[in-house]
């Protein structure tokens, strides 16, 4: 995973919200990833285009 913003766990405080492109995604399909981004304190994420998953994906 690359990272894009290297302060951004330093940065974020509980009750923020993020806002995101159309090419957002957590890199899973679990569902630890967006679990993640509560327990760091978001809120809550808008998002312009969230990209879908095929239904052939393992």
């Amino acid at each position: 995973m690359e990272v894009t913003d290297r302060n951004f766990l330093i940065r974020v405080k509980l009750g923020d919200i993020l806002v995101v492109g159309s090419n957002f995604g957590l890199c899973s399909l679990r569902e630890q990833a967006p679990i993640m981004l509560k327990y760091l304190g978001i809120e809550l994420v808008l998002v312009f285009c969230l990209r879908g998953y095929s239904s052939g994906t393992q």
